[in-house]
């Protein structure tokens, strides 16, 4: 008899509990699952330090008058440097971190509603289960009574 009512009571809690009164009742007691969170992503990019030269031998670079000619660009520098055996150029990267940060707010928890369009079959099931969760509810019921009575 105990199982019976057992099972009876764990069968009306879940029965009579909707995904909508648990959620709402979710949302209540514990509302910060609900707020917004905000993630801050950072990406760190490190350049390595590169150098690198080629000797370009023409003829009629030997005869210009420039020695060196040197650029800096911030973190690079590139440098063109006359030599007997004709025109060095050396270009160098100093090593480097890029770094981007970026700052986004993301919903704890995602509530769809979505539309849901009730087949012809889906209503007979959901009508035939209130119809057993009836019937039972009142075989239980009779059933309670005449032991009641016998007892």
């Amino acid at each position: 008899m105990r199982k019976l009512l057992f099972i009876a009571f764990i069968s009306g809690v879940l029965i009579a509990c909707s995904p909508a009164r648990r959620l709402a009742r979710l949302q209540y007691t514990h509302p910060e699952l609900f707020s917004d969170t905000a993630l801050t992503l950072r990406i760190d990019t490190i350049l390595p330090s590169e150098k690198t030269d080629t000797l370009i031998q023409w003829q009629w670079l030997r005869d210009t008058v420039v020695q060196t000619v040197t650029v800096n660009a911030g973190h690079a520098r590139a440098t063109l440097d006359k030599t007997p055996q004709g025109l060095r150029l050396t270009a160098e990267q100093i090593r480097d971190t890029i770094t981007l940060t970026r700052a986004y707010t993301v919903p704890r928890v995602i509530i769809k509603n979505l539309p849901r369009e009730e087949t012809a079959a889906q209503a007979f099931f959901r009508r035939l289960g209130i119809a057993v969760t009836i019937a039972g509810g009142l075989l239980l019921a009779l059933y309670v009574a005449i032991r009641a009575l016998k007892g």
